[in-house]
């Protein structure tokens, strides 16, 4: 009989077991700003201002206004240069989603938000997202092997169980962006994620993610942090020194169901030898 390493699984849902093609990214995050600001040299600093007070863009409150320049530009820049923008624009989206649950709606950037949400999350959207390889095989073998097994994701809960459903696979616990006030890095919704598996946090429980964010969100709950690393992600999750780094979500599966998988220990993190 296989012993599993685990009582309990969560995992993240964008990069891990889905992705979206970086051209619509970019297309969404293009279009939401051109619902509000058609030429970026007219943009308020006013309405920008609220920004300061966050930590989006470290010290920087101008970072948004440097983004519209830059997204709306027609320049033709590097592609790490673009993911690096995305990235930023991505954690305004979450800071103005905690806002609107704490403090009502900043206007205009609400305005950009929701057309975002709706071009990333909606009819279109849904058809851009497609299953990465392996991952939902792994999906199943969790959920065949009854291990407690809940998706934990800064994607609205609406968006991650309609693709399920349409991909034939039907996860019963879900955490989405509706579902907490504060999203990752920050640990509220894997600790509402064991809560709901009803298990005690702790060494025993695993959290998949492929962003130093989600390791981060792991070591607050005191779970442990494992980074799914797909292509261009090995470096930045061994950066974040997570407890394990898998290639690919259907190996981290085998490993949390018993089944035999080479790791190798670089620098304390237990590792797929082929990343190493």
């Amino acid at each position: 009989m296989k012993t599993t390493q685990f009582k309990a699984i969560l995992s993240d849902m964008d990069g891990v077991i889905r992705t979206v093609p970086f051209h619509y990214l970019h297309y969404c995050v293009v279009q939401s700003l051109k619902s509000v600001v058609s030429d970026p040299q007219r943009l308020s600093r006013e309405w920008v201002a609220d920004l300061s007070s966050s930590n989006l863009f470290v010290n920087d409150p101008d970072g948004f206004l440097e983004f519209c320049f830059f997204a709306l530009s027609d320049t033709e820049y590097p592609l790490d240069v673009w993911q690096q923008q995305m990235a930023n624009t991505t954690r305004l989206f979450q800071y103005l989603d905690h806002k609107r649950k704490t403090e009502g709606p900043i206007p205009k950037l609400n305005v950009i938000a929701l057309e975002y949400h709706q071009l990333r999350h909606g009819p279109v959207g849904q058809k851009q997202m497609k299953p990465i390889k392996g991952a939902l095989d792994g999906v199943r073998r969790i959920l065949n092997s009854g291990i407690p097994f809940c998706i934990v994701s800064n994607s609205p809960k609406a968006s991650i169980r309609t693709w399920f459903e349409k991909q034939g696979v039907r996860p019963e616990h879900i955490i989405g962006s509706d579902d907490v006030m504060l999203q990752k890095p920050h640990p509220e919704g894997l600790l509402e994620a064991c809560r709901m598996l009803g298990v005690t946090p702790g060494r025993h429980v695993a959290y998949a993610g492929d962003l130093p964010n989600d390791v981060a969100a792991a070591r607050a709950a005191t779970v442990s942090s494992v980074g799914i690393a797909y292509a261009d992600r090995v470096a930045r999750l061994k950066s974040a020194k997570p407890d394990f780094i898998f290639s690919g979500f259907s190996s981290f599966a085998d490993y949390a169901i018993g089944n035999k998988v080479d790791l190798k220990m670089e620098y304390g993190i237990a590792i797929s030898p082929e990343l190493i």
